[in-house]
């Protein structure tokens, strides 16, 4: 099904503006505040977290009072008249702090839901950062395309024009429009991957899918700054899921504090008031009582409340451990990959590329004047193509890398993740 409607939007936009058009470029910092603004996946969570910090002062909130009413009548008589009426009143008094302790709790998970939010957040931002280098690598491929298919068809009348002269053979003319064939044809695969970057762009920015977007702005590289130490110290701070699990810990204290107050008994405070019929008006008795609930006989309860809290304090304790080691684990392989991608680069830049160019300008030249092949241009040109080829591979695979450790270091151009 995706490769069917991957190629309707294909088919419905895959028109190239002019690269030369900088009025009109898609800048990655708006695209990303685009995504993040009002987006419905982040007003969910943070829908839940409202709901969340509602539950607050209901679980703050002493027990409701309680009014009971008996009405009596004793011996025969007449109508609907009766012979007693008793009013009692009854407030559970929290000695024990369970209320407060339930406060804690609730606030200590309305927090957790907030680090949903940030979570769900650093998401979005992700997918927008692999979406648009998608996009922007598919252009850059293009661009590459274009200007071999250039290349190729100056070599063609070169050839057309030796086989006129019967300097070379016609082979070598045909080899030529093959070759441009086959530039055409990949090129066909290079829009269809810039199709689906671009579905998933106005997805995100929740724009119809087949949408036509400008033209992006171009990858950079831009050499990291920090070193890995610095870099993770950074993301121990600010990795939403490691921020998720050091919340989870603080829940987990919360309730292992309200099941330590639940074994505590909570008297009750109960005062009677009775009305007798014939006895003139007002109340004639008043009674105070107290109740309180005989938690000791149920020990085992309390006991089983208590270990399970005290497992799940253990379980937050770990699942917070194995997110710190997998954010280390993480951002060192992230850091090593960027690394990597940087120096092949830079490698690709400095020499592999301009090498190739001034061995196609060569064999250009020698071709052009009959004192060398099209095999061996075009052998020069597809050396240069590959090299060109990497070297975007390269700068693509550096920007993924760069773009893992800044979500998880929250260093982006989106504004900074608001506060609850």
């Amino acid at each position: 099904m995706k490769p069917i409607i991957v190629s309707l939007f294909y088919l419905m936009g895959c028109a190239i503006l002019p690269a030369g058009e900088d009025s009109a470029r898609l800048v990655f910092a708006e695209v990303l505040q685009t995504t993040l603004d009002g987006h419905p996946a982040l007003r969910e969570v943070q829908a839940r977290w409202e709901a969340a910090r509602a539950r607050v002062p209901q679980a703050a909130a002493w027990e409701d009072p309680m009014l009971d009413t008996t009405l009596m009548q004793k011996g025969e008589r007449r109508g609907h008249a009766f012979t007693e009426a008793e009013f009692m009143l009854s407030q559970q008094l929290p000695f024990s702090g369970t209320p407060k302790a339930r406060g804690r709790l609730a606030e200590a998970e309305a927090a957790a839901a907030w680090e949903t939010v940030g979570q769900v957040r650093s998401r979005l931002i992700g997918e927008t950062r692999s979406a648009f280098v998608a996009y922007a690598g598919a252009w850059e491929r293009l661009r590459l395309n274009s200007e071999h298919q250039k290349l190729l068809e100056e070599a063609a009348e070169i050839a057309q024009a030796k086989v006129e002269t019967r300097e070379a053979r016609l082979a070598d003319a045909l080899q030529a429009r093959t070759e441009i064939s086959l530039l055409r044809d990949s090129r066909e695969d290079l829009m269809m991957d810039q199709a689906e970057a671009r579905v998933r762009l106005n997805a995100l920015m929740r724009q119809p899918v087949g949408k036509l977007l400008p033209p992006p702005e171009p990858l950079t590289f831009v050499p990291l700054k920090a070193n890995l130490e610095e870099m993770t110290a950074r993301a121990l701070l600010h990795r939403p899921e490691l921020l998720m699990a050091q919340q989870d810990r603080a829940t987990s204290e919360a309730r292992i504090e309200l099941a330590r107050r639940s074994g505590r008994a909570d008297p009750s405070l109960q005062v009677t008031s009775r009305h007798l019929a014939g006895a003139g008006g007002g109340i004639q008795e008043v009674d105070v009582g107290i109740s309180i609930p005989l938690k000791a006989l149920n020990a085992g309860k309390y006991q089983g409340i208590k270990a399970e809290a005290a497992a799940a304090r253990e379980a937050a304790d770990q699942a917070w451990n194995s997110a710190r080691w997998e954010t280390e684990r993480m951002v060192g392989e992230a850091y090593e990959k960027a690394a990597a991608a940087a120096e092949r680069y830079r490698i690709l830049r400095d020499a592999v590329v301009p090498q190739a160019k001034q061995t196609l300008e060569a064999r250009r030249a020698d071709f052009a004047t009959r004192q060398a092949s099209f095999l061996e241009y075009n052998a020069a040109r597809i050396t240069l193509q590959g090299a060109e080829t990497a070297l975007y591979d390269r700068l693509i695979a550096y920007r993924d890398a760069v773009s893992a450790l800044d979500t998880m270091t929250e260093n982006h151009s989106a504004s900074p993740r608001p506060q609850p």
